[in-house]
């Protein structure tokens, strides 16, 4: 799975609570720099990069430990993309352009940490497991939960699982 890009941009039906508040861009009591939330400083990027991953982490075991079935695999999932995004994307931006030589610096160990992290998940075998048990299984998915269940597997596959 190519994790870094956005694959749907509307949510998916079901919902089990997923809060990403740490990056919720519409809560203006601490929005940042480029629209991240707790960016005012380059040392906030640490804390930014180790909460996405904590915040990974978290939906990573949620849909590779999971001993139901269930189609809110791929909402974690696409969660997780948004989540990676959120902070890669800003940081990609950042490290470019930003006038601050401490705060490209910042971003740039960001980008790196986060990315590196990613790039684990795009041949993560349980989360690959996951989708497989949801497509052999008895859900009837949405057309867009069929999509986006073949397109996540599609990438797995192509990134060298199975």
């Amino acid at each position: 799975m190519r994790f870094g890009r956005r694959l749907f941009s509307t949510s998916l039906s079901r919902n089990d609570g997923i809060a990403l508040s740490s990056f919720d861009e519409t809560q203006a009591d601490d929005v940042g720099q480029f629209g991240l939330r707790g960016l005012h400083r380059p040392s906030d990027w640490s804390k930014i990069s180790s909460q996405c991953i904590e915040q990974c982490n978290a939906l990573v075991t949620k849909c590779s430990t999971g001993s139901t079935v269930s189609p809110i695999v791929l909402q974690h999932l696409d969660a997780l993309s948004d989540t990676l995004c959120r902070v890669v994307d800003c940081a990609e931006l950042c490290r470019n352009v930003h006038p601050d030589p401490d705060f490209r610096s910042a971003a740039d160990y960001a980008f790196s940490e986060v990315g590196a992290y990613m790039q684990g998940l795009n041949a993560h075998a349980a989360l690959y497991d996951a989708l497989v048990k949801l497509e052999a299984s008895d859900y009837e998915l949405s057309a867009e939960e069929r999509l986006m269940s073949a397109s996540l597997r599609k990438d797995f596959e192509q990134g060298g699982i199975k």
